[in-house]
């Protein structure tokens, strides 16, 4: 009885210990990175928009209007990365023709926030940065360029907040999914809502 006693007891601590870890390693993995700061680009004519909201975070990107427009896009970074991961691509559509917007997804970059998500709720990032543009750049075409994150927090906009045409990039399908891609988030897996699962929105083709 006393070793079926210890026995149980040694489980227990294993089983508590395993959890601490797990509960350590998640928690560091969705911690964001130290707030940043950033100076407009000299050569893409931008001004600095924060977008404030009672009961969400502070958003904060950069718009640049194009005259004579042929559209608006959006651009949203991945995960841990933040607007300036877009800011050559933005220049080359400004170039284009098209007037662009760039964002950091909260709890990233300049934005608020202290988690790093996985698209779910970033998804509320999105729809405000969409309605933003829309009122920005009223009566144009919208266009949405996301990449990993930002893709997800696309699909998780609608339909809240829809753009007329999209562009995603490496969107995964499932955390598990995204784990196998990057194995630091193997902790993660079936922990959290991922990018698009089986309950996510659809996007219209």
């Amino acid at each position: 009885m006393k070793l079926r006693a210890l026995l149980a007891t040694a489980i227990v601590g294993l089983c508590a210990a395993a959890g601490v870890v797990d509960w350590a390693v998640g928690t560091t993995l969705i911690a964001r990175a130290p707030r940043q700061s950033f100076i407009a680009p000299g050569d893409l004519p931008v001004e600095r928009v924060v977008l404030d909201q009672a009961g969400t975070p502070d958003l904060v990107g950069w718009a640049a209007k194009r005259k004579g427009s042929c559209g608006a896009i959006v651009l949203l970074h991945g995960r841990g990365a933040n607007r300036l991961a877009n800011l050559q691509r933005a220049k080359m559509l400004f170039d284009a023709g098209y007037s662009v917007v760039l964002f950091d997804l909260s709890g990233h970059g300049e934005s608020d926030g202290t988690v790093q998500g996985f698209g779910y709720s970033e998804g509320q990032d999105a729809a405000r940065i969409l309605a933003y543009t829309r009122q920005r750049f009223p009566g144009q075409k919208i266009g949405a360029l996301g990449s990993s994150l930002g893709a997800a927090s696309f699909v998780f906009a609608t339909p809240k907040a829809e753009a007329d045409v999209y562009v995603l990039e490496q969107l995964y399908a499932t955390l598990r999914g995204l784990a196998h891609a990057v194995p630091c988030l193997a902790p993660l897996a079936g922990r959290y809502p991922t990018g698009t699962d089986a309950s996510a929105p659809r996007l219209r083709g």
